[in-house]
């Protein structure tokens, strides 16, 4: 694998890594949330339920805008939004500025899988595309499993808004980092995925 491939799959698959990182740093944290903000397990779910379907129409958006625009930067900017979201949560002091921020992470994360897929259709040769696919897939597995590792020690050696500003401070960093690399990177898309996508999209109903 070319170096440049290479170092295209490390940052897309840190990216998604932090993705999910930032996703899974608020459930790992709600216990201890409520000691200091009043939360009824209804609003609990209200709160789960808006970051699911905000990503949901997210997603669908995301994934038209990459077509048109290209994929850079609204991962780039996707993971921004997301690593905002975490950094003003910890910031809340009620469950409406709690949904707020909610709904910002939902826009952030349903920016990324799409763009994600289309960066990496593009980039990868198609022999290399199955591995590609499953070297970021388990990055963003992997993220949600380490997410609670991390922040509940911090929580519990200082707070719990300590913890959500150190948690989206790096999440911030790494789409900095997306944005220099993944929109400087210079390699010529796959000839051979290219073709794949060109008659996928023929051989589909146009939207």
């Amino acid at each position: 694998m070319k170096r440049t491939l290479l170092l295209i799959l490390v940052i897309i698959s840190l990216g998604h890594f932090m993705n999910h990182v930032a996703l899974g740093v608020l459930p790992a944290l709600f216990p201890i949330i409520r000691r200091d903000i009043p939360l009824s397990y209804t609003e609990m779910g209200m709160l789960g339920t808006a970051v699911a379907l905000i990503a949901a129409i997210t997603n669908y958006l995301s994934g038209r805008l990459a077509d048109k625009k290209g994929a850079e930067k609204i991962l780039a900017g996707g993971l921004t939004v997301l690593s905002l979201a975490v950094l003003v949560t910890a910031y809340i002091k009620c469950f409406l500025e709690f949904l707020v921020t909610r709904i910002l992470e939902g826009i952030g994360s349903g920016s990324w899988h799409p763009p994600a897929a289309t960066y990496t259709a593009k980039k990868f040769p198609k022999k290399r595309l199955g591995f590609a696919f499953s070297i970021q897939g388990s990055a963003g597995i992997v993220g949600s499993a380490v997410a609670p590792l991390f922040v509940v020690p911090l929580a519990a050696i200082y707070n719990w808004r300590v913890s959500l500003l150190f948690s989206g401070g790096i999440v911030l960093l790494v789409a900095i980092i997306l944005l220099f690399t993944l929109t400087r990177t210079d390699i010529v898309e796959a000839d051979s995925c290219n073709n794949t996508i060109d008659n996928y999209s023929r051989s589909n109903i146009e939207m």
